[in-house]
């Protein structure tokens, strides 16, 4: 029996974009606001994918990442299923979600997951709610005990995990996500060949795209760690963190689709990232502009106070 859900949160904004192809919604409490999207992927993959949050803030403090400047807590297992069903059926479309593959939900919104064992409860709840439905848990790879996880990815055989890499090299990547207690890149090839020994499943990587890794040389030296044979490749584009641009983006599409490009040359199972309409919600990948603004209007609730000028100081439209 599907575990009773009460409603933890008050949903205090959605938007849609113009195109209607992604909602962006904010859900609140007095301790803890969190954004969630849904996606509509249309054409031969027609697929609605749930992005949730695990945590309000995150402590790794990527910084290319909305929630990199602060952190107030972890969410309960009920708060990340929360936002799935808050997305799901509270006034958008509910079809396909009970055809296979037609729905993908994953943890990659706000927080790292590895660092909040309350996904375990609210994985297998969701599993029970959306049976058909794929899972996906988004991690920059601290280093933490793996042993709960790879049971995790036994019990569900729908649940994949993501690896959120962003450099090719351990120099560049730790400028970019300075959490110093994280595995270097050979030991996240390892990790996911285990994972892959453990679950009998292929593992991917994310990387962000900009016009500083995205060379030749940049998709070698990951051919080179990561075997395309074991793991596939997600490219997205970096958007802006602040209410900065038009459109919400800090480098052209560009980067991100020709570094794709390379990648799929190199034998990588390859999907370039860009949600049309995400940028202009602040949607994208590591926007967070409303829970930014919740962390700015509640310093009282944080573990660690802000303090870079663009998050003083950036405001959602």
């Amino acid at each position: 029996m599907t575990h009773r859900l009460e409603f933890p949160w008050i949903q205090v904004l959605r938007r849609c974009s113009p195109d209607r192809r992604v909602d962006l919604a904010v859900f609140a409490k007095p301790d803890a606001a969190v954004e969630a999207t849904l996606t509509r992927t249309p054409g031969i993959a027609d697929r609605l994918i749930v992005s949730c949050s695990t945590m309000c803030g995150c402590p790794i403090g990527c910084r290319f990442c909305g929630a990199g400047e602060f952190f107030a807590r972890n969410l309960t297992a009920d708060e990340i299923v929360g936002q799935v069903v808050g997305l799901l059926e509270e006034g958008a479309p509910a079809r396909g979600v009970a055809d296979p593959g037609a729905l993908l939900i994953r943890l990659d919104r706000m927080g790292e997951p590895t660092l909040n064992r309350a996904i375990a409860p609210a994985l297998l709840n969701l599993a029970e709610r959306y049976p058909q439905a794929l899972q996906l848990f988004c991690t920059s790879a601290p280093s933490v005990p793996w042993d709960w996880l790879f049971e995790l990815g036994r019990l569900l055989p729908r649940l994949d995990v993501q690896f959120s890499l962003h450099e090719s090299t351990d120099h560049a990547r730790n400028l970019r996500i300075p959490f110093p207690k994280k595995l270097g890149l050979r030991a996240i090839a390892d990790l996911g060949a285990a994972w892959r020994d453990h679950t009998g499943r292929a593992v991917g990587f994310n990387y962000c795209a900009h016009a500083g890794n995205t060379s030749a040389a940049d998709a070698d030296r990951l051919a080179a760690l990561f075997e395309p044979a074991t793991w596939s490749a997600t490219v997205s584009v970096t958007f802006e963190t602040a209410a900065a641009t038009s459109d919400g983006l800090t480098h052209p599409a560009t980067f991100a689709q020709e570094f794709a490009g390379k990648l799929s040359a190199r034998g990588f199972p390859t999907e370039f990232f860009h949600p049309q309409g995400a940028g202009l919600l602040g949607a994208g990948p590591g926007q967070l502009w409303h829970a930014q603004l919740w962390a700015r209007s509640n310093p009282g609730r944080l573990c660690r106070r802000a303090v870079s000028r663009s998050f003083r100081s950036a405001s959602p439209p």
